[in-house]
């Protein structure tokens, strides 16, 4: 049986209302959010992360281009300070993560076609060989003899009978809804799954450079705060919330000599950050803050910590992602 989000998808369009939607769609700041560019299918990691190929990338920048104004970091701030028209369909390009194809791919397109995009960095992994959590665990779904396994209290996870993208999209949701320190998550995964990742010194490094992420910001892109580690606040105290918030922005003011002011946080879905966390990153000195919750923005924006983003996943064609864009907005 259909879910309601695609039966609703289906119903716009095939019913013709789609262009009428289309046509009426809401002012408002429509956020667009990206992590991985290229081809899913090269990677040991996680395939998920991909948001699209480099040639369906290039024709949506084209296309966000062509059908909204595309606004910098510096004019969200001021359309967050109520300082720019609000009857605009406003949009803003923004990538999570860090990865190195950001640079050597979203970047390039990016500056041809003269559009500002806000990569947020989570500061561990510049110019490290660290591997995140999620690819970690990615990596070792993909790689164990293990059929089925049980995890927490989550019952039995099993491994076969799915595509390994979707087996692996589930489990970190699982990953992402339990509670306990990531710590503790990675050892009872690599004890049940009986297999560990181990970083090659010869392995490419999967996340850009602090001279790549200079270079980014020279030729006109903005930086962010990903905190350091990427763990999801909600499931750590309130003392490493700040450490992750705050020395994620010192670290990238004393690389970049240059205030930090918006962050993304970590997975960005409404039990991954609260009230509480906003204000803090308020108080730290940020001066916008940007969830995951696939909804537009809007105006005015009533809490400029909590500035919602639509994700880009699944390879979207232009004519998938015109209908996300018009299924994301309430109707008028």
């Amino acid at each position: 049986m259909l879910n309601k989000s695609v039966l609703k998808s289906l119903l716009i369009r095939f019913s013709g209302y789609e262009a009428y939607k289309w046509l009426t769609r809401k002012n408002g700041l429509y956020c667009f959010n990206y992590h991985r560019i290229g081809d899913c299918t090269k990677t040991p990691f996680d395939p998920n992360l991909y948001s699209c190929s480099v040639e369906q990338f290039k024709k949506q920048i084209q296309f966000i281009k062509k059908n909204f104004q595309v606004i910098t970091l510096e004019e969200a701030l001021l359309l967050a300070e109520h300082k720019l028209p609000l009857n605009m369909r406003y949009a803003l390009i923004t990538f999570d993560d860090g990865y190195i194809d950001n640079y050597e791919v979203a970047y390039p397109i990016l500056k041809e076609e003269e559009i500002s995009a806000i990569f947020f960095i989570p500061t561990d992994y510049v110019d490290s060989e660290l591997i995140p959590w999620w690819d970690e665990i990615a990596w070792m779904l993909k790689n164990t003899t293990k059929k089925a396994f049980c995890f927490g209290e989550s019952g039995t996870v099993h491994l076969n009978g799915s595509t390994v993208d979707k087996v692996i999209r589930n489990f970190l949701t699982v990953i992402k809804t339990d509670p306990r320190p990531m710590d503790e998550k990675l050892l009872e995964l690599k004890t049940k799954l009986g297999c560990e990742y181990n970083v090659n010194p010869r392995d490419k490094s999967l996340f850009v450079s602090w001279k790549q992420i200079k270079e980014m910001k020279s030729g006109g892109m903005a930086i962010g705060s990903h905190t350091c580690s990427h763990r999801i606040l909600t499931h750590i105290d309130k003392e490493n919330q700040l450490l992750e918030l705050g020395q994620s922005k010192q670290c990238l003011e004393q690389h970049l000599g240059c205030a930090i002011d918006s962050v993304a946080y970590p997975v960005g879905q409404r039990n991954t950050f609260n009230n509480d966390i906003c204000e803090m990153t308020k108080q730290l000195g940020y001066k916008i803050g940007f969830s995951f919750t696939n909804t537009v923005n809007d105006l005015p924006i009533v809490n400029p910590y909590n500035v919602s983003r639509l994700g880009i996943d699944n390879h979207p064609s232009l004519m998938v992602l015109r209908q996300k864009i018009v299924l994301s907005g309430k109707s008028e």
